[in-house]
This record gives C-alpha cells, structure tokens and sequence, in this order.
C-alpha cells in the first residue's frame, strides 16, 4: 500500500517557515514528511463483510487524529513500513531531491540570512499514487521482483496542451509556485518470499 502526506512539488504551497522546528526540513512551510510503500496484513484484523460497517452507516473508527482508533471489538489490519520513497541518498543517485520552497520563500528565508535550495524540476512531487509489482525474471533470484512506483503530476507544465489548446499551469503566486513536475516512475528492486503471483488469464478457444 502507498502511505504519504499531500506535501511536494505541485501542493501549492511554497513559502518559509522560520519556526526553529522546521529547521530540519529546511524551514518549509509544507515539507515533505513520509512518503513509502507498507506491507499490509488482514490475518488478524476483523472482517467486516456483512456487519453494519460494511451494509450500514456505523462508523468503523473512533476519535480523530492522534485518537483515531477501530470501533470497540474491530482489530484494524497491520501495517510494517516497507520502502521509503524520502530515502535522500537514494534519490540523490539520480539527481532527485526534496526541496519545496518556491522563489518567493528563497527570498524570504535569504532575508533572514539563511540559504536555501528552491524547489526545482527534480524535486520529488506531491502525488506518487500508482503500484506495480513485476518479477525480475531472475532464476537465480526468484523471489525478487521490481516494484514500480508512479507519480500524478496534475499536468504542471508551462508549456502543455490539452483538446489542441496551449496551457500553462504554473502558478506564479508568491509563496505558491510550482514548477515543472515530470511523469516518472521510481523503480526499486525488492526481494517479497510470501508473495504470490495472480494466476495467468485461462486461454479461450474459438466459439466459448
């Protein structure tokens, strides 16, 4: 399952923060906190199918943030964090990184007398909503499998076209730039031993 928090490239909101607490995720405003993929297991957790939550309106949860908690006698499922897509020496091998302020939030922080990065084309985006898992096709390695991870950048683009009309979706309000933010798909190579592959689609002759 993909985890994360709505903050990166393309969330709109680029400005500084001067709150000493922000100071390890470079004074931003909206900084990138957790993004990953969980391994998720129903073995224990409560089946829902034909109970008031799942035919009714009864609420499976109570509280709220911090409280947020099942209903009396429901066991949630269990989660263990499995790849963290904020990995910063990972994703500087190929050049991505996690800066959020916009220009205006730059100038803001230099002000200030601090220096700090804008984000920039290469800076992880806001939306990684897409999962994949692919065998490696490794004999000597039949457990590994590739696991694809992929991001909606909403068509932030300067120079996009849409129904053959020109469109530009960069914002140039101050403290909530955007700049280009790129397609891509991260790619990880990860080793999943209880995983089971679906079974292959059963061949159809002429006529069924």
């Amino acid at each position: 399952m993909l985890t994360r928090d709505g903050n990166g490239n393309g969330s709109g909101n680029a400005a500084y923060d001067a709150n000493p607490a922000n100071a390890a995720v470079g004074f931003a405003h909206s900084p990138i906190v957790f993004k990953s993929v969980a391994l998720v297991s129903t073995a224990t957790a409560t089946n829902l199918v034909g109970t008031p939550y799942e035919s009714g309106y009864a609420p499976a949860v109570t509280g709220s943030g911090p409280t947020l908690a099942p209903a009396a006698g429901l066991v949630a499922a269990s989660t263990t964090d499995f790849v963290n897509l904020l990995n910063v020496n990972q994703l500087a091998r190929f050049g991505l990184n996690l800066h959020t302020l916009g220009a205006s939030g730059v100038a803001t922080a230099a002000a200030a007398g601090r220096t700090l990065p804008a984000a920039d084309a290469n800076s992880l985006s806001e939306k990684w909503e897409a999962l994949a898992v692919v065998s490696c096709l490794d004999e000597a390695n039949p457990e590994d499998y590739f696991l694809l991870i992929g991001n909606d950048n909403d068509f932030l683009t300067s120079s996009g076209t849409m129904q053959g009309k020109a469109y530009n979706a960069l914002s140039a309000v101050a403290g909530q730039e955007t700049v280009e933010s790129p397609n891509r798909i991260l790619v990880y190579r990860v080793k999943l031993p209880a995983y089971v592959r679906p079974a292959a689609p059963r061949a159809r002759g002429v006529g069924e």
